[in-house]
């Protein structure tokens, strides 16, 4: 069934822009959710719903260097692990533990294998 509603807020409905205080005419199912949100109403409206603008983003009024802490680096960006001398980078020593997450019965049996296997007298892939 169709009803009449008056539109509170801006809206967009089968391609069509609809202003505060239009009318649109609509089905009950369509109209249920826009009447729940407050987008129409039943009711004509004296004065609709005020339309938000998005604010406009705001622009730095000069191009200020941030303060960050940490050596300039040649590309002009501030960093902490840069040394004084920027075209040497400091490398962190990696202590992370080897860890083989092979199952302990597969293990078991790599060393049996090792241990009842002879050492080839010559190693066939010298020759590649």
């Amino acid at each position: 069934m169709t009803k009449t509603y008056f539109v509170c807020g801006n809206l967009n409905h089968d391609g069509r822009e609809f202003k505060p205080g239009d009318t649109i005419e609509l089905v009950d199912l369509a109209a249920k959710g826009l009447l729940e949100i407050g987008i129409i109403s039943t009711d004509e409206q004296d004065t609709p719903a005020p339309v938000q603008e998005a604010p406009e983003e705001e622009k730095p009024e000069s191009h200020e260097v941030a303060n960050v802490g940490g050596i300039v680096t040649t590309t002009g960006e501030p960093s902490i692990d840069a040394t004084d001398d920027t075209a040497v980078r400091v490398e962190a020593k990696d202590v992370t533990p080897i860890v083989d997450h092979t199952p302990a019965p597969v293990q078991e049996a790599r060393k049996r294998a090792r241990k009842s296997t002879p050492a080839p007298e010559n190693d066939p892939s010298a020759n590649l």
